[in-house]
């Protein structure tokens, strides 16, 4: 990746030396990204209905399917429903988050 051949460059090798393990992660596609989120809803104690299908593409859509990247727009999506005073996140929540997830895709 571009991270690490930057890391592997001469003038970075002392960071380089302190990182014990890389990984690599592959992406979710929309059925994975819907799996995923419904597990961290049901350690919430929360049901699937709280997230609109159509919000759920575009969730998964906006991420590109990144682990990290779905899970802070869910968490910016669903500040966006509560500052709208609704209990269920839809596409218009998920827009409103988009913004404010610097690593989400924009369309």
């Amino acid at each position: 990746s571009y991270f690490l051949k930057r890391l592997r460059l001469q003038s970075h090798r002392a960071l380089l030396s302190r990182i014990a393990i890389s990984e690599r992660l592959e992406t979710f596609d929309n059925k994975q990204s819907a799996s995923y989120l419904q597990h961290h809803l049901e350690k919430a104690e929360l049901s699937k209905e709280v997230i609109d299908p159509e919000a759920m593409e575009l969730i998964s859509a906006a991420s590109a399917g990144n682990p990290r990247v779905l899970k802070n727009l869910s968490r910016a999506a669903w500040i966006a429903a509560s500052e709208a005073e609704r209990m269920r996140i839809t596409s218009k929540d998920v827009r409103t988050a988009i913004p404010r997830v610097p690593s989400a895709i924009t369309s």
